[in-house]
């Protein structure tokens, strides 16, 4: 996989993937404005990327064209006032308060077991959502475009059912990802499960030539 990541806070989930050996390439503001982004597999934004990098929001266009061309734009958390300000997935979603989920052990259900991102290139169970640290992720999406695909449901002690963890959709000939899941902090852990669901997301574009 060849892979462009836009990183804006510190993350380390770049290196984590390279030890996979996955080529990742960072990309900066020239390469967003002026690069050639259909050499990658995928593009993935980082954690508050539309908060902390004007050159991001610049080039949301250039993003959401590169997804429709072909490729696949995997989003990560992000903060709920700018996200809804900015309005930038290619149709409606608003976080509104942030829903989280942070108890690192909520069990997680399938809301579609057929999706393309449980199923390659690994088959995600229940299994692969074990030993994660900290939290299941924040930052979920709270409504949504029904074009929009669910995948997951989960929730704290006592609270409803969260669906807005991951959540992804076709758009032109590729496909868009959002995902408030913690793999900022699962992947420097090492843990197995979230590599094996981060490579499912990185690999849709192959996915669909199956």
């Amino acid at each position: 996989l060849r892979v462009g990541y836009i990183a804006a806070d510190n993350d380390a989930i770049p290196e984590s993937l390279r030890r996979l050996g996955i080529d990742v390439v960072m990309l900066d503001a020239n390469a967003l404005a002026f690069g050639n982004l259909s050499q990658f597999d995928a593009i993935v934004l980082g954690l508050r990327a539309y908060e902390l990098r004007a050159d991001v929001v610049a080039s949301n266009s250039r993003l959401l064209d590169y997804a429709a061309g072909g490729g696949t734009l995997i989003v990560q958390d992000q903060r709920p006032p700018i996200w809804d300000a900015l309005k930038p997935a290619p149709f409606p979603a608003t976080m509104g308060p942030g829903p989280r989920v942070t108890d690192e052990n909520a069990a997680v259900t399938f809301t579609d077991p057929a999706s393309p991102l449980l199923n390659f290139p690994n088959k995600i169970a229940a299994h692969d959502f074990d030993n994660w640290v900290q939290e299941r992720g924040l930052y979920f999406w709270e409504k949504w475009d029904p074009q929009y695909h669910t995948v997951l449901s989960m929730h704290d002690p006592g609270e409803k059912d969260l669906l807005g963890s991951l959540l992804w959709v076709r758009t032109g000939k590729g496909t868009y990802i959002y995902t408030g899941l913690s793999f900022s902090r699962q992947l420097p852990e090492g843990n197995a499960g979230a590599f094996r669901l981060f490579v499912n997301l990185l690999s849709q574009s192959r996915a669909k030539g199956k």
